[in-house]
């Protein structure tokens, strides 16, 4: 399977981008009737992306090393600065505070890893053109992710809710990310952000007056609210859930679908399994007494 040429394919294609989640899905269904599993086509489609993310920080903390230790070079006399005009008429020292200062400038900007792109051609044999930025390869990781979340978790089914109108459940952040405009017909994805560290991306789609056109779906919540779990480091796991619990309307509900969605999972780690269905053990205590 060439996992390489369905990403190019992806966001390549015009149409392909407007529905990257889609188009994932399509390719997973093509591949299945190749007797290609579930888990083997994403592992497949997402170790490309982690390629290009590990080559993308091999570069930048390669370059970081490469001013820290210029910088220490220069204090430590080992490393003579560069000549530059004026010199004849400044100290050693002076050079050498002045070398390191230039370091240090260029050390503070090239800290942002959003400062920095990857080469896409070498990474692709030549078959892609361009650069692409971190948020760009995390976005991509997060459309592949929420293909495979949209096949393989089921919506959860409470009881008197409309499984498409989102039923508050989770804190979701305010900031905006899909922007419709009228004029152009397309929908701009802004940077995400969010309000709170372990706030859910905003679904809702607005158009560019901040009205709503559309409100994000449970199914997109529920999805995302499971993907954070299964990719989240495990010392972040019960700040994630005690954010989400402190807010939502209805904790017992937020109980039952924590544990439904553990139970059904078959991609959270045992180790994380036992730890949010011991967490949802001793909120259900404190809920009860």
């Amino acid at each position: 399977m060439d996992y390489l040429q369905i990403i190019i394919n992806g966001i390549t294609d015009q149409n392909a981008q407007k529905h990257l989640t889609n188009y994932f899905i399509r390719e997973f269904k093509k591949a299945k009737k190749e007797h290609y599993t579930l888990t083997e086509f994403f592992d497949g489609c997402k170790s490309v992306i982690d390629g290009w993310e590990q080559e993308l920080k091999a570069k930048y903390y390669k370059e970081i090393n490469e001013h820290h230790l210029a910088i220490a070079l220069l204090k430590d006399g080992e490393m003579k600065p560069a000549k530059r005009e004026g010199d004849e008429h400044k100290t050693a020292e002076q050079r050498i505070n002045e070398a390191v200062e230039q370091w240090e400038k260029q050390l503070a900007f090239i800290k942002d890893i959003n400062e920095h792109s990857l080469h896409l051609p070498s990474v692709t044999n030549g078959r892609l053109f361009g650069n692409v930025n971190i948020d760009f390869i995390e976005n991509l990781k997060q459309t592949i992710q929420e293909a495979f979340n949209q096949i393989s978790l089921p919506p959860l089914d409470l009881p008197k809710t409309n499984k498409e109108e989102y039923n508050k459940m989770f804190a979701v952040s305010k900031a905006k990310i899909y922007v419709y405009d009228a004029i152009t017909q397309g929908t701009t994805q802004h940077h995400f952000d969010r309000d709170a560290q372990f706030d859910l991306r905003n679904y809702t789609l607005y158009d560019t007056q901040d009205e709503i056109i559309k409100e994000g779906t449970q199914l997109q919540y529920n999805s995302e609210f499971l993907m954070w779990l299964r990719n989240a480091h495990i010392l972040n796991v019960k700040d994630f859930l005690n954010h989400h619990f402190e807010k939502t309307p209805n904790k017992t509900t937020f109980l039952d679908y924590v544990e439904y969605g553990i139970a059904t999972s078959e991609s959270l780690k045992d180790g994380k399994k036992e730890l949010i269905k011991n967490w949802c053990i001793e909120k259900r205590s404190v809920t009860q007494q």
